[in-house]
């Protein structure tokens, strides 16, 4: 006996004719591949709780200029599976007193156990403290109706994340107890380092390795004359900083004002490293002599789920000197025309920048970082995605705002804000970087 619903489908089938040849599976790096183990075990969901009323973003409030940190982490906030990582951290899976069980615990590190606990939060461990704010910015704390307040500044745990941060001295008060202005990049780079460093690799092996999967890029790196684009060989006893290093994204990519292009483009430069002033690696080319500089070009070994883009808005508008006159002390303006400045896209293809560009590799934007001022000072706010929507964060204040806000760069917003960050995460949606749940 045949089931009728296979008949239909039999007939649906001999109707229309014989299916597609089903598509290859994708082919990944052994570095992508380990990547993407590693991210399957990381849930990539918002931790809202349900006894909250809304899903709307929360504003942070600031005393001072703590505005870099609040926009870096209100974009830290918005990455669903780099909230999954964190709240990992010091995660009961067994809570017995004789034998509890913590899944990546801090309190094995000696960088966290010399001072006391609030609310179960190790004060100098950035990672337990993030895992605090993450369930109070996302609870039900601070509700009023439906409407999420914003956390105050002096809220317990941003003040531990504020103070910790402070003993970095790029971040520490001058001598008047004035904070610093300070990037958001910066800020946000030193935050994650920090994080990935909470638990000890003996007790927590997983750890760094999701840090890793979550914000790392790694690259493979090819060598050519910068005169007659031979290919040269690398050695095996290169020191290691003649390679390309793990890296969070692309930072400081510079703008052509005549030329601005995109964000793709600013990507492509950096993924070249052409020899300048006479520095750079020298080595023997077999074709035009011996002793040339190198030219190096790098490709996506392994990708990871977030990237952040940093661009670099300075420039030199220092005037020219006069004969007979002292070198004018240099003046560094920002670009604040639209003209100038690169176009942000929704989707970001870097498909071709990989060792293997047969596997489609897509990035979403989640994030951007617009900054208002001149170079060494100003305000940072966080436009920012909360699927399905988009909203722009000011400190304290909080408004939905369409698509379009995020990319105008800067048409929408006032004319001397401009985009400093963009952070970007793999896109499921199209082709599917690789097959796992989202």
């Amino acid at each position: 006996m045949v089931h009728r619903d296979y008949q239909l489908r039999s007939r649906r089938i001999a109707a229309i004719g014989p299916s597609l040849p089903p598509r290859p599976p994708p082919s990944y790096t052994p570095a992508q591949l380990a990547k993407n183990q590693i991210l399957a075990g990381i849930p990539n969901y918002f931790p809202i709780r349900r006894t909250r009323r809304h899903d709307r973003s929360r504003g942070l409030n600031r005393s001072g200029n703590e505005c870099y940190r609040l926009a870096a982490l209100q974009c830290l906030l918005h990455l669903p599976r780099a909230l999954s990582w964190f709240r990992q951290h010091n995660e009961v899976l067994a809570n017995t007193d004789a034998n509890p069980r913590v899944k990546n615990p801090c309190h094995l590190n000696p960088r966290n156990a010399v001072t006391g606990v609030v609310s179960r939060t190790k004060q100098n461990c950035m990672a337990c403290n993030m895992r605090g704010l993450i369930s109070q910015y996302w609870g039900d704390h601070q509700m009023n109706g439906e409407e999420p307040q914003p956390l105050n500044p002096s809220d317990a745990r941003l003040r531990l994340i504020y103070n910790y941060s402070t003993t970095d001295d790029r971040f520490a008060p001058d001598g008047q107890g004035v904070d610093p202005q300070c990037d958001a990049e910066e800020w946000m780079t030193y935050f994650l380092d920090q994080c990935q460093q909470a638990c000890d690799p003996n007790s927590a092996p997983d750890w760094r390795p999701g840090y890793q999967a979550l914000f790392q890029f790694e690259f493979e790196e090819e060598r050519f004359c910068s005169v007659c684009d031979t290919p040269i060989s690398r050695r095996t006893n290169d020191p290691a900083s003649s390679f390309k290093q793990p890296s969070i994204g692309f930072i400081n990519c510079p703008i052509d004002r005549a030329s601005p292009g995109t964000v793709a483009d600013a990507i492509n430069a950096q993924l070249v490293e052409h020899p300048s002033g006479g520095a750079g690696i020298r080595r023997n080319c077999s074709n035009c002599g011996a002793n040339q500089l190198l030219t190096r070009r790098f490709r996506i070994d392994a990708a990871p789920e977030y990237m952040l883009v940093k661009f670099n808005p300075a420039y030199d508008d220092t005037p020219p000197r006069e004969p007979g006159s002292e070198v004018p002390p240099p003046i560094m303006r920002k670009i604040t025309n639209k003209a100038e400045l690169p176009g942000i896209d929704e989707r970001l293809d870097l498909t071709h920048c990989q060792v293997n560009s047969s596997t489609k590799l897509e990035y979403k934007l989640v994030a951007v970082l617009p900054h208002s001022g001149e170079v060494g000072h100003g305000h940072w706010i966080a436009t920012v995605r909360n699927h399905p929507r988009w909203y722009n964060i000011n400190d304290g204040s909080v408004n939905q705002v369409p698509l379009n806000f995020a990319l105008s760069n800067p048409e929408v917003v006032p004319t001397d804000w401009n985009c400093r960050h963009a952070c970007v995460t793999r896109d499921y949606d199209s082709g599917r970087c690789w097959s796992q749940p989202r």
